[in-house]
């Protein structure tokens, strides 16, 4: 068995019930775009992302029939979420839909049983029933299969040069992974989804419904501020010209914030779409962030390579503070977005 969780549960009390209910039956455990984080990532029975940006491990289990019942539990079925409609998540499995809000609920995939529950209740119902405990010992053996298929899809390093955002994205996990990671719109948003594996619950955040390119940024100050914890941005230099002054109030409030800009002189996910467009459509040119950041009271680095980042990295572990990374890198390296992408391209879509 195994659970798909999307944004209408995507909050603490669902993480903690999960967290119990997969470490007590081997409940397998995976996520979508807009519920990354719920559920620990670097946890044994974690499949991954499912939908865009999705992993490796989650897409081909979850359209497998080695599951042979799925719940889909807050899954707000959305193109993304649900791989672009993808009908072969019913393949071989019972499909069980548990959520609150009625719009979502058997609407346009076939589910076989509707339960209109808070997710968080269902979740300690089905550990106190005791009903689950004839599938641990079949998912124990089920788990140290699906630990054979990697996780992430192999990095794509056909186009472009200089920095890789997949090598960028490890590299900052590999250093700062406890920090909660906010993600901003753009294909930075992709990478970011794919390689950064969360350890512990609900220290991920993006903006996946209306996409704000820039939201990141100052959206960072009010969770740095609730969370009291530190963080580190995903943005880039596009986001930067949206909404980039409002690092100033981070700096003003002291707040442990580390913005990295990947700097790439292009709206990264306009030249994937309009790639027929005229170059001026999607080009920017190509500002010095670090120098803006320090107007503004922050320590900033700009760096050329993955060591320079690691040092820049490593500089900010040991402090406390606002900082940014101006991160210079190119905007052609494909996004892991192949799976959906593919399906885009056969629908129609695109």
């Amino acid at each position: 068995m195994a659970i798909l969780v999307g944004a209408r549960a995507n909050h603490k009390r669902v993480s903690e019930h999960l967290v119990k209910l997969s470490e007590k039956y081997n409940v397998l455990v995976a996520s979508t775009v807009s519920s990354k984080g719920v559920f620990p990532e670097n946890h044994r029975n974690y499949l991954g992302v499912y939908g865009y940006s999705g992993h490796r491990r989650a897409i081909e289990t979850l359209l497998s029939n080695k599951i042979e019942t799925l719940i889909l539990l807050g899954f707000d079925t959305t193109q993304w979420t649900s791989l672009v409609w993808e009908e072969d998540i019913k393949k071989g499995k019972y499909l069980l839909q548990v959520g609150t809000d009625i719009k979502d609920l058997d609407f346009v995939i076939d589910i076989d049983s509707v339960i209109i529950s808070d997710e968080a209740e269902f979740l300690s119902f089905l550990e106190r029933s005791g009903c689950l405990e004839k599938i641990k010992y079949a998912n124990e053996s089920l788990i140290k299969d699906l630990q054979t298929i990697p996780l992430f899809y192999e990095v794509v390093r056909d186009k472009g040069s200089g920095i890789h955002p997949a090598d960028a994205i490890q590299m900052i996990n590999e250093c700062l992974g406890d920090y909660i990671c906010i993600a901003d719109s753009g294909n930075h948003r992709s990478f970011t989804t794919h390689y950064w594996v969360s350890r512990g619950t609900n220290k991920f955040f993006s903006a996946n419904t209306i996409c704000p390119v820039g939201w990141a940024i100052p959206a960072s100050v009010g969770i740095s501020l609730a969370r009291k914890d530190s963080c580190v941005v995903m943005t880039g230099d596009g986001c930067m010209l949206m909404h980039g002054i409002e690092i100033q109030t981070a700096a003003r409030y002291k707040r442990d914030i580390l913005y990295i800009v990947f700097n790439n002189s292009y709206y990264g996910a306009t030249y994937f779409n309009n790639k027929r467009n005229i170059k001026e459509m999607s080009a920017l040119p190509t500002h010095n962030w670090k120098k803006f950041s320090e107007s503004l009271g922050l320590t900033g680095w700009r760096v050329n390579t993955l060591d320079e980042l690691r040092s820049a990295l490593k500089n900010k572990s040991e402090q406390s503070g606002t900082f940014l990374i101006d991160m210079i890198c190119d905007h052609e390296p494909e996004t892991p977005v192949s799976e959906y992408k593919a399906r885009v391209v056969e629908a129609g879509v695109l």
